[in-house]
């Protein structure tokens, strides 16, 4: 079996756009890409089964998220506070960070005994490569890649029966995940006016000052790949099962924030 998977996510504000905003200004793009592929052999009732899997699996794709060749003013002027005092305004952006990372680790610790997706494969369920929230007001350029791929060889046998099966299995996982700041400028004008706020105290506009305190600018990128391999066999009434495999994982993910090409940023 051969099972691609690429694609292109994309959000932009480009080609000499003049964003301004009381608020703030999101651009956010996400993916989420998954394959899992079962390969395997059974054998019922006297008879003997062969079964031979190679899967090759790749994923590959790209996120990107950029303000390009482009003016973009946002104050910040989001903040609400709930009964406790607590700020639910502004934009929720991922942070880069795994939410369940310590999930992760500890499904590939065998000291803590056999996991239930490793005692039984048939239980396994895509990890979660979610990331953490952060709060923000402004300006946010922001991009989130999550991949994962998993392949099972699995041998069955019963009734006196024997079953054996091989799994070649070969997993590609990369591609690209960019936030970008390109050629632009960024909390640099005030509304309804050409100028540019040199402090904190200048106002062209009324109810609009050069800079506000929450006037924020994130650029954050985040990619998380994930892959498992697992071979199983089982055996009932007397009988006998082999399973065995052969893997590699390849993962090749480039993932950048930058601010480039002269741009201006002000926060």
């Amino acid at each position: 079996a051969v099972n691609m998977m690429a694609g292109t996510n994309e959000a932009r504000i480009d080609q000499g756009a003049n964003v301004i905003a009381n608020g703030s200004v999101g651009v956010r793009a996400g993916n989420n890409q998954s394959i899992n592929v079962l390969s395997g052999a059974a054998a019922l009732r006297g008879q003997a089964g062969v079964g031979l899997g190679v899967v090759v699996n790749s994923v590959q794709g790209s996120t990107n998220a950029g303000i390009y060749n482009s003016a973009v003013t946002a104050y910040g002027n989001d903040v609400v506070l709930d009964a406790n005092g607590n700020d639910i305004g502004g934009l929720m952006v991922a942070s880069g960070t795994a939410t369940k990372s310590g999930d992760l680790d500890s499904g590939l610790d065998l000291s803590m005994g056999i996991p239930a997706s490793i005692a039984d494969p048939m239980q396994f369920a895509a990890p979660d490569l979610s990331a953490t929230q952060l709060r923000t007001h402004g300006v946010a350029v922001n991009a989130d890649n999550r991949q994962n791929i998993a392949t099972l060889g699995l041998g069955v046998a019963s009734g006196g029966t024997a079953a054996a099966s091989a799994m070649v299995g070969v997993n590609q996982i990369g591609g690209q995940t960019h936030a970008v700041i390109d050629g632009s400028t960024i909390n640099q004008g005030n509304y309804g006016s050409s100028a540019t706020s040199n402090d904190s105290s200048s106002s062209t506009a009324a109810g609009y000052a050069g800079q506000t305190p929450g006037q924020q600018e994130d650029v954050r990128a985040g990619s998380r790949q994930y892959a498992a391999n697992w071979v199983a066999s089982g055996s009932v009434g007397g009988t006998a099962a082999l399973a065995g495999a052969a893997s590699a994982n390849g993962f090749d993910a480039d993932t950048q924030a930058v601010i480039r090409n002269h741009s201006t940023v002000k926060s």
